[in-house]
Parts: C-alpha cells; sequence; structure tokens
C-alpha cells in the first residue's frame, strides 16, 4: 500500500508588487504560481546545501559587526551609535 504524502501549508505576505512579478514570473515559465514558488524553494534549498558542502556557514543576512582589516590596522574597535 502506497503511503501518502504529508503536505504543510505556509502563509506569506507579498507586496503587491512581488505579487505582479511573481505572476509574470510564472506566467513567463508556463507555470502556475504555487509550481513557480515551490521550484524556487527547491532551488534555494539546494544552493544552501551546496554551500554547507563547501564549507561557506555565513549566512545571506548576518552582519558584519566590525571591520576586522581596520581593526588590526588601527587597534581600535569601531563604535556603533544605535
Amino acid at each position: 500500500m502506497k503511503e501518502e504524502k504529508k503536505t504543510y501549508l505556509y502563509k506569506i505576505k507579498l507586496s503587491e508588487k512581488r505579487k505582479r512579478e511573481v505572476e509574470w514570473c510564472a506566467k513567463q515559465k508556463g507555470v502556475t504560481v504555487n509550481r513557480f514558488i515551490k521550484d524556487a524553494v527547491l532551488q534555494s534549498i539546494i544552493a544552501h546545501k551546496m554551500m554547507a558542502a563547501d564549507g561557506d556557514n555565513v549566512s545571506r543576512n548576518q552582519l558584519e559587526l566590525f571591520d576586522v582589516e581596520a581593526y588590526f590596522k588601527s587597534g581600535v574597535q569601531l563604535d556603533f551609535e544605535l
């Protein structure tokens, strides 16, 4: 007997501009919006796995807290105002 696939529902919010861009791209590829989003997620997962395999574990959103080169040249850490 064949086992059923489990599926999950995610909700995302997009701006009107981003929604139109997604719809336009899906239309250009000749696929539905859902298929386009699933393919984009899959490509992102594959890219992340390849980065992890290469040892590049710095995330895209990780902020650089201080300039390492400037620190070693001057010996003084940069000040940040919040």
